[in-house]
């Protein structure tokens, strides 16, 4: 099932190029934002929730630091990625077909 839905997400790609990057710029957000929710979260357990319980693998006194150390580096990224960083978009241009985009394509000449 989940190779299916992404022949079907990669097809987009063989269409207009700006719903391809709303598919990834929405991925980009959803995984930053729920990095820095689980940072935020184990922050937040040591202050003022119950204690972590014990794992195999433990950072010790330096879990903290560094938990700290990757909000401060992934919470900026969080908003950061929310901006647009390029000229909007016209409506028109999401919804044209892949064979008038080819077709302009090709009747385009480079200057000589």
């Amino acid at each position: 099932m989940s190779i299916i839905f992404t022949c079907i997400i990669a097809l987009i790609n063989f269409g207009p190029v700006v719903g391809f990057n709303a598919i990834v710029s929405l991925t980009i957000i959803a995984i930053t934002a729920s990095y820095t929710i689980c940072i935020v979260a184990l922050i937040w357990r040591r202050f003022f929730g119950k204690p972590i319980p014990k794992e195999r693998f433990s950072l010790g006194r330096w879990g903290l630091l560094v938990n700290i150390i990757a909000l401060a580096c992934t919470a900026p990224l969080t908003i950061l990625v929310l901006w647009v960083q390029a000229a909007l978009v016209q409506p028109q241009a999401i919804a044209d077909p892949v064979v008038t985009d080819s077709h302009q394509y090709q009747t385009r000449r480079p200057p000589r």
